[in-house]
């Protein structure tokens, strides 16, 4: 069994950028994790923790962060939940040649205040890894993500979507 804790600072600020909506965000949090071998191969990860997230839309953000910040304020406190179970067939931690992982997860983020964002994310990770000739490996890597509001929350807040490239 194993447990871990995370105590983090994301300060970031878009009002310079040009290119960026004018908004500045800072998140703030801490969490503790466990993590418990089944077998072998299996393993269930499980934790929960606190995130705070302060907003300051600038005047030259977008029409949606305005919008955003009008209907639901700047200042968010989240109780955060998650859990996750991982099956690993690889032949070494490092550097591996052969075998697969498959993992799925599941995070709830919950209100600690009445205008604190509720919404859940979850998602799938799976990497195959097969030995070609010569040293070559064929390595297969696919994700898939999905998150949504609950309770008071229509959909996720701006600053957990998902983006592609």
């Amino acid at each position: 069994m194993g447990r871990g804790f995370n105590i983090y600072a994301n300060l970031s600020n878009f009002d310079k950028h040009a290119d960026v909506s004018d908004y500045i965000m800072d998140q703030y949090g801490a969490n503790m994790n466990f993590i418990l071998p089944i077998s072998e191969d299996n393993t269930v990860s499980y934790g929960v923790g606190y995130q705070r997230t302060d907003l300051h839309i600038g005047s030259n953000a977008s029409e949606n962060l305005k919008l955003f910040e009008r209907k639901h304020g700047e200042d968010f406190h989240n109780a955060v939940f998650n859990a996750g179970w991982s099956y690993n067939t690889l032949d070494r931690a490092r550097f591996p040649t052969e075998g697969y992982v498959n993992s799925i997860g599941a995070m709830v983020s919950l209100p600690l205040t009445h205008d604190s964002q509720s919404f859940y994310k979850t998602g799938y990770s799976g990497r195959y890894l097969k030995p070609l000739f010569k040293g070559y490996i064929l390595t297969l890597h696919a994700e898939a993500d999905y998150g949504d509001g609950i309770l008071k929350s229509d959909d996720l807040p701006f600053y957990e979507n998902y983006y592609a490239g």
